[in-house]
């Protein structure tokens, strides 16, 4: 599934940011508008969204691991807000 996300994530960011960039660099960018500019922000944007989704991953689970198992409660299934509204 990560490399799932992080294919989806590039993927549909590199036609948004292609069209993005393409309608800017041509009308508003001071720099002069080459194939070249394009594709060199195309590839570290596409890295850095590559990047920004394996640490969106990693970071949440690399914190709810340690507590589904020092608690269980967390990894049942069940909202947490259930436990308050059976006690009633």
């Amino acid at each position: 599934m990560l490399v799932f996300a992080i294919l989806a994530r590039v993927g549909l960011l590199l036609v948004v940011n292609y069209c993005v960039f393409t309608f800017f660099y041509y009308y508003y960018s001071p720099i002069p508008f080459t194939w070249e500019l394009l594709t060199a922000t195309l590839f570290y944007t596409s890295i850095f969204n590559g990047l920004h989704a394996i640490f969106s991953v990693i970071v949440p689970y690399a914190i709810f691991m340690p507590l589904s198992l020092k608690i269980p409660e967390i990894a049942s299934g069940h909202p947490w807000i259930s436990r308050f509204a059976s006690k009633q």
